[in-house]
Formats: C-alpha cells, structure tokens, sequence
C-alpha cells in the first residue's frame, strides 16, 4: 500500500478497493474451510442404536464385533449447505506394515482434496509417496504400494463396502495407514440397528481380509 502511494498515487483508490476485495474473499473462504472441519460429537445416538449404554457426551465407543475390537467415533462436517454427522469405524490389526491407502467414492457427499502423491492419509507421522490405484469407476483411490492394494481390493469385499448402503447410510472413505483400518460412513442417527450392523459386518470382514493378505507379506521396506 505504501509503495503505491508514492508510486501509483493516481490508482491508488482502485489498489485499495482491489486489495480489500482480496482481503474479504480470503478471510470468508478461511472461514468457510475452517468451519467444515470435523467437529467431534457424542457417540450416545450409535450406541443407543447398538443398545450400549454410554455418557450423554462420551466421544468414543470401544465395542468388540465378531471377535474384532472397533473404536466408534462421531464427528460432523459442512457438506455443502447441510451439516451432516459421519461415523468413524476404526480397528486396530496390532502390528505395523509400511503399507497404505484409501479408496473412496467418486460421488462422496463429503468431498475431500484431490488424491496426490503427497496426500496425507491420518494415523502416519511421516509421509509415504502414494501413486494412483485403478479402481472401479465410481471409485478413486490411492496407495504407496499399488499392486498389493490391487491384490487387497481382489480378495476382499472392500468394492461392495464402498458400494454400501440405502437410505440412511453411505461409505465416504475406507483407509489403512499401516496400523488400523478406518471406515468412514454416513449414517442416520435414526437409521435402524439392521443397518449400522450390516455397516459393521462389513467392516469386520474387510479388516480380516485385509490383515490375511498382509500377514502373509514379506515387506523389505523398514517397519
């Protein structure tokens, strides 16, 4: 602005009105991003579904699902003009593998950033290279190791997972970052609790599947 004063004084008037303009389209769309972050909230409304009881306000769920331990979280994000609350279904595999991805909807209602090389896939402290998998269609996903994601993809249900769902739910994104697997759905909180154990069946099976094929890997890569 000082610069301008002394050497474009005659324009100055539009370089302020210019630079205010910038100013305000920036500071709403920080706003706007910062608002549409996840906002953790209660898990009571799953768990009442699951007939558990909890705390009005407890944050998480540990729950043990045809033998595997699950940790439920809740939070909710700004999709579009609606707020809309995502179930976060996470289990341990117990060890650690220098492997992971994501896959998720083409169509997602929560729309994330697009899938680079240098996407950050949560639950990594450092950051692999991910490449591009091929997926169906309707999918888009992204692996450090593609051709075991591919071989993954093959022997378990993790298609129909992502393909998952009715009216009161639908899968946003399936992700491994090495030591968990995490399913992330759309779910009604008045969605039955037929639904939210179908939604749990098949998490459990993908995970098992998952941690089968793993296992039997013999990964050079340091762990």
């Amino acid at each position: 602005m000082i610069l301008a004063w002394f050497f474009a004084h005659s324009y100055f008037d539009w370089i302020v009105l210019v630079a205010g303009a910038l100013w305000v389209t920036e500071y709403f769309r920080s706003r706007s991003q910062g608002e549409g972050g996840p906002r953790h909230v209660s898990i009571e409304p799953f768990a009442r579904t699951l007939g558990v009881p909890v705390r009005t306000q407890q944050r998480t769920l540990k729950v043990r699902w045809n033998g595997v331990l699950l940790n439920l979280a809740a939070h909710e994000e700004t999709a579009g003009l609606r707020t809309v609350t995502l179930l976060d279904i996470a289990s341990p595999s117990f060890h650690k593998a220098p492997f992971c991805f994501v896959v998720r909807p083409q169509k997602a209602t929560v729309r994330e950033a697009d899938l680079v090389e240098n996407s950050r896939i949560p639950g990594i402290k450092f950051e692999y290279q991910l490449r591009r998998a091929e997926v169906h269609q309707s999918l888009e996903a992204a692996a450090n190791l593609p051709d075991l994601f591919a071989d993954v993809m093959a022997a378990s249900n993790g298609a129909e997972l992502l393909a998952w769902g009715g009216g009161d739910a639908h899968v946003q994104k399936l992700f491994f970052n090495g030591r968990v697997v995490h399913t992330s759905a759309l779910l009604a909180e008045s969605a039955p609790r037929a639904t939210l154990a179908a939604l749990l069946d098949s998490h459990v099976a993908f995970h098992l599947n998952l941690l089968d094929l793993v296992d039997d890997v013999d990964f050079k890569a340091p762990m």
